[in-house]
């Protein structure tokens, strides 16, 4: 990552994945990852970082301009995602952690993916189906959930 550059950097995982596959069997479950990585890569832009980081789930990585933008393009990622998903053969939901990273924090990205990861649990724990924004501080990985919307669910945005 480059110093002087904000980011945003998010782990989404597929909601109940397991279920899909015990009940519908392994290629029912390779059906959908596939489906949904190509829809995904029609969504995220060319210059972003996005790839599989195991099972079912997915991290991606983007340059943005600032915090605002950040939690817009978060938002509207999952938005759009969560779309993709609705159109596979057998539609699952997903949760999203993001973290926004100002360009004067430390990156350590061990504690970068510990910090989106537990972000991306949090949004389990509540339900799952949502996105949980939260923001990189210069001392630790993880201040606090961003306090500006409350998280939402998906459905409500469509």
């Amino acid at each position: 990552m480059p110093a002087r550059q904000s980011f945003l950097l998010a782990i989404l995982d597929l909601d109940d994945f397991k279920g899909l596959n015990n009940r519908h069997g392994h290629v029912a479950g390779d059906e959908v990852l596939r489906t949904f990585a190509q829809g995904a890569r029609g969504i995220i832009r060319r210059e972003d970082d996005f790839g599989r980081i195991g099972g079912d789930e997915f991290a991606f990585l983007l340059p943005v301009h600032s915090a605002e933008e950040g939690v817009y393009f978060a938002r509207s990622l999952h938005k759009r995602l969560s779309s993709v998903l609705v159109g596979t053969p057998h539609p699952v939901t997903c949760s999203m952690g993001a973290l926004l990273i100002p360009p004067d924090t430390p990156r350590d990205e061990p504690s970068l993916m510990h910090a989106v990861d537990q972000l991306m649990y949090a949004v389990k724990r509540a339900g799952k189906n949502a996105v949980e924004i939260g923001r990189a501080t210069t001392d630790r990985a993880l201040d606090t959930p961003l306090p500006s919307r409350p998280r939402v669910p998906i459905e409500a945005c469509l």
